[in-house]
């Protein structure tokens, strides 16, 4: 199981059908950093979207743009 950081806002409604916004931390970078860098948890929340924040760690600090275990057959899936 690939390591994640999920969230939704306050006042979140589940549906039948729910939205998921999916943030890749990128190059040298890992969960934990984006999200105090860009703000994203008070980004997602101050938008007033009825959805769900996901952030899954990929290989952590890596000089490139492999995708771990997303790679892998069935990864996103499995995400």
């Amino acid at each position: 199981m690939t390591a994640r950081f999920d969230f939704h806002s306050k006042g979140y409604k589940p549906k039948e059908k729910n939205d998921f916004v999916i943030h890749f931390h990128g190059w040298y970078n890992n969960v934990d950093s984006v999200l105090s860098q860009f703000k994203l948890i008070e980004q997602f929340s101050e938008s007033g979207k009825n959805a769900i924040l996901i952030v899954p760690q990929g290989p952590n600090n890596a000089p490139d743009s492999f995708g771990g275990k997303l790679e892998e057959e069935n990864g996103f899936h499995n995400l």
